[in-house]
């Protein structure tokens, strides 16, 4: 709710297990597209399970956990894809095949972002 590490100068960096298996060079593995989970290789969904058992409020009991933590994994997914709707639309109008459009996609960001490059590949895509 308050970023006091912004104020204090310190960058935002956000990360997840997935991405640190990568950089322990762990190989992606096949892209799959699973139900609840989104799509993504094994790698990274194995990193969001782990990343699910790490978040503190997944422990947390009070009356009304259950929804909250629906909830907050609803209005999670929605943003993602508000973030993405952009994106998801002009692969879809723009490629012949947008599956392996998004597969690639999602690799080249990934790999982009195991290596601390802030470059997004949708953003460096030529313009079709």
């Amino acid at each position: 709710m308050v970023d006091v590490a912004t104020k204090m100068g310190i960058p935002d960096h956000s990360s997840d297990f997935g991405l640190t298996l990568g950089a322990w060079a762990l190989g992606e593995g096949p892209y799959l597209v699973l139900p609840l989970l989104g799509p993504g290789p094994p790698r990274d969904l194995g990193g969001q399970v782990v990343d699910i058992f790490m978040d503190p409020l997944s422990y947390t009991k009070f009356q009304g956990s259950d929804t909250w933590t629906a909830a907050r994994a609803g209005v999670g997914t929605l943003d993602t894809y508000a973030q993405n709707v952009e994106y998801l639309e002009k692969v879809e109008r723009t490629s012949i095949d947008d599956y392996a459009a998004a597969r690639s996609l999602y690799r080249q960001y990934r790999a982009a972002r195991i290596h601390d490059d802030d470059t997004s590949p949708v953003e460096n895509a030529p313009n079709l």
